[in-house]
């Protein structure tokens, strides 16, 4: 059995954003079991209006995590709170998860890797 990873999406938009997207897609295309959550200030890379705070758009190269295998995605319901973001405005592949799953998730995944 391969071991699961978790990546943990906190930065805002940007080069690390571009790197961290890549070793999403590697450990998926390895049919590693991977899952992303997005908190903090890692849930402005799911959403495109970025102009108002001048970030580069991530949303769509995070589109393709399906096409790489890459099928848990969710995003802490706090921060998106916190920052004023509507759960609607979020991507259909994006599920919104509570703190109790959060806790829940990095417990049960072998590796956790954080941007």
């Amino acid at each position: 059995m391969m071991k699961s990873v978790l990546y943990i999406i906190r930065d805002k938009p940007g080069i690390l954003a571009n790197e961290t997207i890549d070793a999403v897609l590697v450990s998926g295309v390895m049919d590693q079991p991977t899952s992303v959550i997005f908190l903090d200030d890692g849930v402005y890379q799911l959403v495109s209006n970025l102009r108002v705070i001048k970030l580069k758009d991530t949303k769509k190269k995070w589109s393709a995590l399906s096409l790489y295998g890459v099928w848990q995605v969710f995003v802490l319901q706090d921060s998106l709170r916190e920052r004023s973001i509507n759960p609607s405005k979020l991507p259909d592949w994006v599920k919104p998860i509570d703190m109790s799953e959060l806790q829940q998730r990095l417990h049960s995944a072998h590796f956790v890797i954080s941007d």
